[in-house]
Formats: structure tokens, sequence, C-alpha cells
């Protein structure tokens, strides 16, 4: 067996040279390697902000007519008059749904509900009057959708939840939309075919607040928690542009929209 003894062992000028070259070479490698990874860890803390839209109050106008009429009225019937259907069938059971209990609120709030398919046949012959509606119908009040809307917004500024520090939103890789609802309805007198009310109410969400977690990949990188948006971020790469929406609740909206308009019909 042999054996080397270190203490023998002369490396050249040559050699030393070289590992001389190498040894700076790996210290500068190590540097940058150091440099990167300290500049992912900073940017790698998923930060707290919010986004916040601006409310709108409901807009009511009654006409003494309709006041008069349902202080007059304890009970009335009425008829829904909708919109045509859309195209989009996600939204069209939606609006479904959203009339429906309308109706049924209405319903169980005393009022007597036609049918909103014989009104809307009788609407659809040029030949029908108010007259004629209120003979076939037996409806004292038309109670008309003339709007069913919904807008998305982009928000542009971002607040930082620790100090409230605004932030433009420029670059980002992913979207942010705050979707709205404005619905417009009309109430027609059916036996003198005056228009006496119209309402106008709006669902905007982040009017207190929508929070997000953030962090810096080219863009802003978005999630709804700081793990997930940590998780996105460390894949570093193939990391596909993300929708991050608010809305409110259609069930929500649906019994919210029932109660107001029951309220205004009973004169409170």
């Amino acid at each position: 067996m042999k054996h080397f003894d270190c203490s023998n062992n002369v490396m050249e000028p040559e050699n030393h040279s070289k590992n001389m070259a190498i040894s700076k070479n790996l210290m500068n490698r190590g540097k940058l390697l150091f440099f990167i990874v300290a500049v992912l860890v900073f940017n790698s803390c998923a930060k707290l902000y919010y986004v916040k839209s601006t409310p709108k109050r409901d807009e009511i106008s009654i006409s003494p007519d309709l006041r008069q009429f349902v202080n007059n009225n304890k009970q009335m019937s009425v008829v829904l008059r909708t919109p045509r259907t859309t195209s989009n069938i996600t939204q069209e059971v939606q609006n479904s749904g959203l009339y429906n209990t309308i109706e049924r609120k209405l319903m169980n709030s005393g009022f007597i509900v036609r049918d909103r398919a014989l009104l809307e046949k009788l609407v659809m012959n040029e030949q029908s009057s108010y007259e004629s509606i209120a003979q076939k119908i037996k409806a004292d009040l038309i109670i008309e959708v003339i709007e069913n809307t919904r807008q998305d917004i982009t928000p542009t500024k971002m607040f930082r939840k620790k100090n409230n520090e605004s932030v433009d939103i420029i670059r980002t890789h992913d979207q942010l939309n705050i979707m709205t609802n404005k619905f417009t309805f009309r109430i027609v007198i059916v036996e003198t075919g005056i228009s006496s009310g119209i309402f106008t109410f709006y669902y905007i969400p982040c009017t207190t607040n929508c929070d997000i977690y953030v962090m810096k990949y080219g863009g802003y990188l978005f999630g709804n928690s700081k793990k997930e948006v940590k998780k996105r971020y460390w894949a570093f790469s193939g990391i596909r542009p993300r929708n991050f929406n608010w809305w409110i609740e259609t069930d929500y909206i649906s019994d919210d929209l029932s109660n107001k308009i029951i309220n205004i019909l009973q004169g409170r």
C-alpha cells in the first residue's frame, strides 16, 4: 500500500497561478449567486395591498301619483316585465333566477303577481293598449326592468395595507377586475299608462376595500393568499397570467333588489 506525504508535495508556480485564478473565478461566481439569491429572497416577500372602488348612491324618483296610488291600494296586483333574452346562456340563467326571486318575494309580501309571459305576448301585439292589458292581466302596476348591465372596472391604484401608501398599477402580469352591476326599474300605473317611478340600484364591490397579496414578477403578480402568490412566484417560469375578480354574489343582489322594490311599493 502506498502512502502519500502531503508535506513533501510542492506546488509548481504555474499550477499555483491556475488554482488562484480558479479560486478567484469561483469567488466571483459565489458573489453573483449570493446577489441573485438575495434579490430573489427580497422580492419573494408577499406584501398585502388592497384596492377600493367608489360607491354610488341609489337613484329613486317617485311621482306623487305613485305615492297616492300606493297609499290608496293596500293589496296590489303587479306584473314584472323583463328584457328580451340574451345569447349568453349563463347570464340568462342568472337573470331568470333574479326575476324569479323578485316575484317570489313580492308574493310573500302580500302582492298578487301576474304572469309575465302573458304580458310579453300582449306587449308584442302592437294593438294592445294599457287598457287591454289591464283587462286581460288584471294588473295594477307594471314593474319593468329597463336596464340590467354589468361593467368590469380595472383598478389603476392599489394601497399598501401596512401604511396606506398608494401605488400605481402600471405593469401587471395578472389582471384585476371589479365587476359592478346596475339595475334600473320603471313603474307604470296600468290604469293610466303613466310612468310613475324610476329606480336605479348599484352594486359595486370593494367600496370597503378588497385585499390582495402582491409580488413583483416583471410586472405585478397577485394572489388571494401569501402562500398562493409565493408558490406561483417560485415557479420562476411558465406562470400563466390570471384574472382576479371581485363581485357581489347573485343571491345577495336578488334578495336586496327585491327588498328595495317591496319597500318602495309599500310606501316605506
